[in-house]
């Protein structure tokens, strides 16, 4: 976490790490540079960066906990309180995600300021 240049909040980042991923049959290839479509249930890994924006009227909790699965909305209740007002503002930054298959491929799927950009792609293993 990074507080804003400009003093009006704070840069969050999540990582996800270690993620894995199983393809649905019939679903198309991501990325669709071939259309292709997935004939069988391949496996691979998945790992992931996100960035949002908090601001608003809050106290940070640098004490906060959580256990298990959490949301954003989690964290933000946890970290990021408001006792006088409305919960934080949470804006959309950045995330990228990049998954892999057994086979080497690669797709990534990534957004940055409003603007999606996407490569590779995860095919079918033989």
């Amino acid at each position: 976490m990074d507080a804003a240049q400009d003093g009006t909040g704070y840069f969050v980042t999540r990582y996800d790490v270690n993620g894995t991923f199983t393809t649905i049959v019939g679903a198309e290839h991501p990325g669709c540079t071939d259309e292709g479509h997935f004939d069988s249930d391949d496996v691979g890994t998945w790992n992931g960066v996100w960035t949002q924006k908090i601001t608003g009227n809050f106290d940070y909790n640098p004490d906060g906990s959580m256990e298990g699965v959490v949301t954003w909305d989690d964290f933000i209740a946890a970290f990021f309180t408001s006792d006088t007002g409305p919960a934080p503002t949470v804006a959309f930054i950045s995330y990228e995600f990049d998954y892999y298959n057994d086979c080497g491929d690669h797709w990534r799927d990534a957004n940055y300021g409003g603007a999606s950009q996407q490569s590779g792609t995860i095919g079918d293993c033989p």
